[in-house]
């Protein structure tokens, strides 16, 4: 029985520069979606964001960038543990994020 390739997905912050990053891979594809952080509300646990640019790379190689037209996103946080945190997207999902 053959199974399928499991997909890496990072989402990286970086306060000090306000940037933000959606890292993916599945097999010899990876996507870097890359984006700006607009506000971090620490009292309401609130996480504005927008994605700007995504690269597309298969086995090493860029093969396709793209600017998205895409809306700027709210992460509302709910949880946030030593080891995991748990976030609303105003997109209407939910985030599992491990530290």
């Amino acid at each position: 029985m053959e199974f399928p390739t499991p997909t890496q997905e990072d989402f990286v912050l970086d306060e000090a520069n306000k940037t933000v990053a959606l890292e993916s891979s599945i097999g010899p594809f990876e996507f870097f979606i890359r984006g700006t952080m607009s506000a971090w509300r620490p009292e309401s646990g609130e996480l504005d964001f927008q994605f700007t640019k995504v690269d597309i790379v298969f086995n090493g190689n860029k093969v396709y960038e793209v600017i998205p037209k895409t809306k700027p996103k709210t992460y509302t946080f709910f949880h946030v543990g030593p080891d995991t945190a748990c976030a609303r997207s105003s997109a209407g999902g939910v985030a599992l994020l491990v530290k």
